[in-house]
């Protein structure tokens, strides 16, 4: 299970950070955990690498991309 999470965006004038995402990717993580799913969460990613690793989950490449 893959779980991405944007509490701030880049290039988005004007947007504040998403409030109370912390919680939401808490209650995500328990909830897939609970049913045996593996999580993997991934922070404030670029549009770019968001794009990136859904192709690669999409076509079966496990390697995800994490910003850097």
């Amino acid at each position: 299970m893959l779980i991405i999470n944007n509490k701030t965006f880049t290039g988005g004038e004007g947007l504040a950070p998403r409030r109370g995402s912390e919680v939401d990717v808490r209650k995500l993580r328990l909830t897939f955990s609970r049913r045996r799913y593996i999580v993997e969460v991934l922070q404030d990613l670029s549009a770019r690498v968001r794009i990136t690793n859904l192709l690669r989950l999409y076509f079966g490449n496990s390697k995800l991309l994490f910003p850097g």
